[in-house]
């Protein structure tokens, strides 16, 4: 520990600084301003903000390196998170990022500046560390949109890119040992924080969504509205509860009762879910490459049962340029395996078995007492499907990984392998989607199912909400820009991917959406009476449209690309954009 003592100019300049902005903050009453002010102000705060936390966070690295943190603090990031009251882990943060940011120039200049917050220098920051010829876009990137999840995405690509060619299972180890369940308390709550293998998670997350959606339906029914995260929350219950009866596990207000019966009789109690069988429909969706010569790119879209690798490879690489510009998009989707019965029809059927005459005896009043969790833990959906989405581009698929400036996720879940796609494709059912960089001009499917291909693309196009600004991804909801009541078409042109609030903003709040050829334009709803009045000039919010498509990023190419061949006729299904029925 450094036993110096502190140098007399910097505490005298910081002394200074403290007593300007004391002295600022009790002059300053924001109840005072205007609302344009105030937006004046905190911009300005943040950029200040910003500067500060880099130099603290560079000192307290000094701090670190010097070992000169009192010793009763146990360590130099416990005795930062003391000084500043936050977290530990905050705290190990900052000077992490302190020390990685020495050998990322760019990042530590934006970080001095003020131009980069302290959770984007730590991402930008790590994966500089990995790929630094990725750092300046990283940084360019984050100083025009502060979007910090935007920004965690584009730093997950670039680290996956740099690790090309590692091993499937060699993959699976590292995440693996990262996986993590915690539990805490929060807010006189119980909470959770976990994570997982995006491919693993992809599994039980349809399960979630199905006792979500039966959750739902209940609370509906009775009259309840509350947030699709409580519907998930209770969702996660009711599966552990069904999981807990195939386990001999009783939720009842009595659980003893049956324990007693059961040893009674000598024979185990059966479980409601004992006799039924889930069904499964896997989906996957993954991207293709497709013959253009131009800047932008023609329809191609391929489905396949059991020869699903074969069609891939024929309708969706055959015709590979690489000299061409865009992207296309593959959907695979395995066939439905439902079993003769479901979740809901083993659990009605055994109501009436076993275990209900072991808990007959219970007084009425004892059953009508009920608790609201008791009966949120019988709730069982009618029907689970498993649907696992995957999107990757096509030549990402054929290269056999994927770079920074390509996709390759589960939708809704995560980045996974190309080489653990490639090995699921045989098996699945496969789309393909092109896009120009804007929007999906060409779907080739062999279904008949056109609302099922117009569903595909949207989900391609609109990765989440497309209100300027928002960035769910849950649950979103397809719209029709002209309603569909008075005419409008169920078609790529007139649907996009709305999130609840902005669905219910456009529907009951006079909220509009609007798009050109590359933007959308949103309108929000007028203000309430009392309300002030939007800034001239800042209606309607602006975002590109399809601003997660990207170009063919043709280095690394495999040598053995066939030559395209001669244009075939479209089928009827190809175009899911117009409106001419199927023939």
């Amino acid at each position: 520990m450094s036993s110096s003592a502190p140098t007399t100019a910097v505490v005298a300049s910081l002394a200074d600084i403290e007593r300007a902005v004391g002295s600022w903050c009790e002059a300053t009453d924001p109840a005072t301003h205007t609302g344009a002010d105030a937006v004046a102000a905190v911009e300005r705060l943040s950029t200040v903000i910003r500067r500060l936390t880099a130099k603290q966070a560079g000192f307290a690295e000094r701090v670190d390196a010097c070992r000169a943190h009192p010793r009763q603090a146990g360590s130099p990031e416990e005795w930062l998170a003391h000084q500043n009251g936050t977290s530990r882990g905050d705290a190990k943060k900052a000077i992490d990022t302190a020390r990685r940011l020495k050998g990322c120039p760019a990042t530590a200049d934006a970080f001095a500046k003020g131009e980069l917050s302290l959770g984007e220098a730590d991402v930008i920051s790590g994966a500089a560390a990995v790929d630094p010829a990725a750092e300046a876009e990283l940084v360019a990137k984050a100083t025009r949109s502060h979007d910090l999840a935007d920004t965690k995405e584009r730093a997950a690509k670039v680290k996956a890119a740099a690790r090309k060619g590692e091993d499937l299972e060699a993959r699976r180890r590292r995440l693996r040992a990262r996986r993590r369940w915690s539990e805490f308390t929060e807010d006189e709550m119980a909470a959770v924080a976990a994570r997982f293998l995006p491919e693993e998670f992809a599994v039980v997350s349809p399960v979630i969504d199905a006792y979500a959606d039966a959750i739902f339906e209940r609370a509906r029914k009775a009259g309840i509205t509350d947030p699709a995260d409580a519907y998930r929350a209770d969702a996660v219950l009711a599966a552990l509860a069904a999981a807990g009866e195939l386990l001999g596990l009783d939720h009842g207000p009595n659980p003893t009762r049956a324990d007693t019966a059961t040893v009674a009789s000598g024979t185990p109690t059966p479980t409601a879910e004992s006799s039924g069988t889930a069904a499964t429909d896997a989906e996957s969706t993954e991207t293709a490459a497709t013959d253009v010569e131009s800047s932008g790119t023609a329809a191609t879209d391929a489905e396949s049962t059991e020869t699903a690798a074969t069609d891939a490879e024929s309708s969706g690489t055959a015709a590979t340029d690489a000299e061409s510009s865009g992207t296309a998009a593959i959907d695979a989707e395995s066939v439905d395996t439902t079993g003769p019965e479901t979740a809901a029809s083993a659990a009605e059927s055994s109501a009436t078995g076993p275990e209900s005459s072991a808990t007959t005896d219970q007084p009425e009043s004892e059953s009508e007492s009920e608790s609201e969790l008791e009966a949120l833990l019988k709730v069982r959906p009618g029907r689970v499907r498993l649907n696992v989405s995957v999107l990757v581009d096509g030549i990402a698929l054929k290269r056999g990984y994927a770079t920074a400036n390509e996709t390759c996720e589960i939708v809704g879940v995560g980045p996974v392998d190309v080489a653990w796609v490639s090995r699921i494709l045989p098996e699945s059912i496969v789309d393909v989607l092109v896009h120009d960089l804007v929007d999906i001009r060409a779907h080739a499917t062999m279904t008949r199912h056109r609302k099922k291909a117009v569903d595909k693309a949207l989900r391609a196009r609109d990765r989440r909400c497309v209100v300027p600004g928002c960035r769910r991804k849950g649950r979103l909801q397809a719209d029709h820009r002209h309603d569909f009541a008075k005419g409008g078409p169920t078609s790529g042109e007139n649907l996009e991917l709305l999130c609840e609030v902005h669905h219910y903003e456009k529907t009951h709040c006079n909220a509009r959406i609007e798009r050109t050829d590359t933007e959308w334009l949103w309108y929000p709803p007028p203000p309430k009476p009392g309300e002030p009045e939007p800034p001239p000039g800042s209606i309607p919010w602006r975002a590109p449209i399809g601003e997660h498509l990207t170009a063919f990023d043709l280095t690394d190419l495999p040598d053995d690309l066939p030559a395209p061949g001669p244009p075939e006729p479209e089928p009827d299904d190809t175009l899911p954009f117009d409106d001419t029925p199927n023939r």
